[in-house]
This record gives C-alpha cells, sequence and structure tokens, in this order.
C-alpha cells in the first residue's frame, strides 16, 4: 500500500519513542520482558455523617448529627506499557488501520480533515498516520490536534470551526480506560454542537467499541445533534483482511444502524 510508505516516516519516530519508553535499560536476550504496571496514589477525604437520638429531657427527644472526616488514601493502577513486541505490532495495526480509515476518506467528499486524537500514545499514533496519509492522498489536506480534557478542548473546537473544517475525525480509544473515552467523547462532541459546528463526525474503531456513541445518544441534547449532521464509522476486520466505512443512519429513537458505503484492504 503506498498509503503506509507516506506514514512510515511520520511512524517511525513513534515506534521508537514508544519502545524507548518500555524499556529503561537494556536487557538480555534470554531474559524475558515483563509488562510494566505504573501506579499513582491519590489522597481524599470522605466525610461520614453518623446520626444518633437521645433523650435531652423527661419530655422531648433531640437529634444529634456527628460529622467525621476520615482521610482514604487510593492507589490506583495505571494503563500498564506493553512489552516492546507487543507495542512495535499494535503501532504497526494501528499504521494499517489509519492507512486504510484515511485511504476510505479521502474517496469522500471531505477536502479538510481534522483529526481530534485523544491525548494517549496509540490515539496519537494513529492520528499522526490518518493525517499523513489523507495529505498524500492529494484529495484534501489535514491537520492532527492532541485533545487534553479540561485543557485545551475549547481551544482546538475554536479552530476547527473558524477554519474551515468540514469534517472532524474523534480517535479516542487507545488504552485509555472505557470511562474516559466515553467521558471524552461525549464532551467533545458536546462542545462541537456548542460552537455550532455542522461538519461531518467520523468515528473512530475503537471508540464506537466503547459504545461512545450509544452513550452519546442517550443524551437528547446529543443525540439531537448528531441527528442534524453527517456521521460515518470505521472498522477494520483483521480476520478478513479490510477495513469498512459506514454511514450513521440515527433514528427519531435515537437508536443507530450502519449503512456500509465503502470497503479496503488493510495493509
Amino acid at each position: 500500500m503506498n498509503a503506509v510508505v507516506a506514514a512510515s516516516i511520520v511512524i517511525a519516530l513513534l515506534i521508537g519513542v514508544g519502545i524507548g519508553y518500555a524499556i529503561a535499560k537494556p536487557q538480555p536476550a534470554e531474559t524475558p520482558i515483563e509488562t510494566t504496571t505504573l501506579y499513582t496514589t491519590v489522597t481524599s477525604e470522605r466525610t461520614v455523617t453518623e446520626t444518633s437520638v437521645m433523650v435531652e429531657t423527661k419530655t422531648a427527644f433531640k437529634t444529634v448529627t456527628n460529622t467525621v472526616t476520615e482521610i482514604e488514601t487510593v492507589t490506583k493502577t495505571l494503563n500498564p506499557i506493553p512489552p516492546p513486541d507487543e507495542l512495535q505490532k499494535g503501532v504497526i495495526l494501528r499504521l494499517k488501520v489509519g492507512s486504510a480509515a484515511a485511504e476510505l476518506l479521502a474517496n469522500t467528499k471531505i477536502k479538510k480533515l481534522a483529526v481530534l486524537a485523544q491525548s494517549n500514545l496509540y490515539c496519537i499514533e494513529l492520528g499522526s498516520v490518518i493525517a499523513a496519509v489523507f495529505e498524500k492522498s492529494g484529495q484534501g489536506e489535514a491537520q492532527l490536534f492532541v485533545i487534553q480534557p479540561g485543557v485545551n478542548e475549547a481551544g482546538v473546537v475554536s479552530a476547527v470551526t473558524g477554519n474551515g473544517f468540514d469534517a472532524v475525525l474523534l480517535a479516542y480509544g487507545g488504552n485509555s480506560p472505557r470511562e474516559e473515552v466515553v467521558g471524552g467523547f461525549k464532551s467533545v462532541v458536546g462542545s462541537l454542537r456548542d460552537a455550532g459546528y455542522s461538519g461531518t463526525i467520523v468515528v473512530h474503531a475503537a471508540a464506537f467499541a466503547a459504545k461512545a456513541v450509544d452513550e452519546a445518544l442517550k443524551d437528547d441534547r446529543l443525540c439531537s445533534y448528531l441527528k442534524s449532521v453527517e456521521v460515518y464509522v470505521y472498522l477494520p476486520k483483521p480476520d478478513e483482511g479490510v477495513v469498512n466505512l459506514f454511514k450513521a443512519d440515527i433514528a427519531e429513537d435515537c437508536s443507530i444502524n450502519l449503512m456500509k458505503v465503502a470497503e479496503t484492504p488493510l495493509g
């Protein structure tokens, strides 16, 4: 696939960064490399209210409320870093899926594509490939934006709406927890709605698999908005060696049906 060559320069750096991040120092070949798991410790306060009833006088009862503040320390497991061989396989898969998705989109009416990637390594890799291959196709231009929830989302959406992008690809998923994928997806869709964006919205396969679209459609406000714009979803089928592009049909009851409109080989 010629398009893969176009993205190889972009992804080569990402492979090096990812593998370098996973390996702190060289290990002998015979030593198995295990997955590294990172932890973070969060300290928070929890207020516990205890209510008791006691006799205050011979003829009346008085309710006494005791409020106790406890300090809780919670250790959370962050996303594990895959072993280098798995990391490289994942990069190659994202290279293939991203290239195929970009080719499918290049054959639509889209001329200016904004790729909004969730701020994790996997989504940034994928988004970089899609933007590079879409540009290489010669059918239009693309730009990658990395979304940091609560930090730059409003600025990114403002840039998208103010610079004539006729399509937005929401690259959410990767190695982020499902609740972050769904929450981030719903948040950015809400921001696009509030900004009056009326272009095409393309949903990344991982976001769709996490049921981010289904969760967004449970919100009447977001459902109404998504019904008013064109929505596409691309889904890879590795066993069949293809990536399919679907147009989403959102019904009045906010249910969703996918209609296949195109297919291309997966690498």
